[in-house]
């Protein structure tokens, strides 16, 4: 995982499964599902290391074979479409404001070894050029691997966090100040602002445009203030207040995650947009898991949503989904 610009923590060796760390553990990953209901959701290894990005870049550059051919097969915009309608309907009762639909495309390639090589080296590459977070897991059965733009917290004296919702492909970046992308954005926001309050003063910055490879995104970093509040901001703790901010999940909350489980129930997300973090005795982040590709023996998949209101249109919506999918492929050399 990134932990800061230009470095890696990395684990390896024996891996065991936690349902939490203890405060006299070592460095920890965290990689639950994202509906926070699995068991075990903390990776601690036998052995680990904070390296820099550039000792790292050489180590798999001496690994370097070429990739293999992949085969996508196109997402499916049925079940897209579907959910659009079944939203609209929604607004219409006032039910909700903002969701976020995704689609897959999904290879039955599975992740061998030379394509890990690859695509982790352009992910740790990107990662030094750009604002990204590299972060991943895997072992002989599974794995997943991504480069997110969107940090979910760090905790440190304060909580960090920020709103990364409204987004452009980079050729209609003087478009992204548009009225929808701000209303969508602006959900977020207040979204963050209700499920932290209960930590301490939310203090917002001022709104920023961050262009990545072929997309651009509206940021707006967000601190609390713990003060003299009594409620400790332990890590758990400020996960489950989070997750899922409306910028991957839906608004308001309670009627939004039950649409996020029935949707999951048509399309099953696995760890799309969950929560990946790392805990440490003298530091704690957590990102999310967007920007990535999944894998298991039969197959790979990668996943991309976008947030929808009233406004929205479909075929917009659409392109934006495929431009993130492009992206994908793009940076992780799929």
């Amino acid at each position: 995982m990134s932990v800061a610009p230009g470095s890696f923590l990395l684990g390896w060796g024996r891996c065991t499964r936690k349902t939490h760390l203890s405060k006299n553990s070592a460095c920890g990953f965290y990689f639950p599902d994202f509906f926070l209901e699995e068991n075990e959701p903390w990776l601690t290894y036998e052995y680990t290391s904070q390296i820099d990005g550039r000792e790292l870049l050489d180590f798999l550059d001496k690994a370097w074979l070429p990739p293999d051919k992949i085969t996508w097969k196109k997402p499916s915009q049925e079940i897209f479409n579907d959910a659009f309608t079944s939203f609209k309907q929604e607004v219409a009762k006032e039910r909700l404001v903002k969701v976020v639909p995704y689609v897959f495309e999904v290879s039955k390639s599975t992740m061998r070894k030379r394509q890990l090589v690859h695509s982790l080296l352009s992910a740790c590459t990107f990662s030094l050029d750009y604002p990204l977070f590299c972060y991943g897991f895997w072992n002989d059965c599974e794995g997943m691997l991504g480069l997110t733009p969107e940090i979910l917290f760090e905790i440190n004296d304060k909580i960090e966090t920020m709103a990364c919702a409204g987004t452009k492909p980079l050729s209609e970046v003087d478009e992204i100040n548009n009225c929808k992308e701000i209303k969508e954005h602006g959900f977020v926001i207040q979204g963050i602002a209700e499920s932290l309050s209960v930590f301490g003063t939310v203090e917002t910055g001022e709104l920023q445009v961050v262009k990545l490879p072929k997309l651009a995104h509206l940021i707006t970093p967000i601190r609390v203030d713990p003060g003299k509040c009594s409620v400790k901001p332990e890590f758990i703790s400020v996960a489950h207040a989070l997750h899922p901010t409306s910028a991957l999940g839906a608004y308001p909350y309670v009627n939004g995650k039950a649409w996020l489980k029935g949707y999951d129930r048509k399309l099953p997300r696995g760890r799309f947009g969950a929560p990946a973090g790392y805990s440490c005795p003298e530091r704690a982040r957590c990102y999310v898991a967007i920007r990535n590709v999944q894998w298991n023996k039969e197959q790979m998949r990668i996943g991309a949503g976008c947030g929808v209101i009233a406004e929205s249109q479909l075929d917009n919506e659409w392109r934006e989904i495929e431009c993130k999918l492009q992206m994908i492929k793009e940076v992780l050399k799929l």
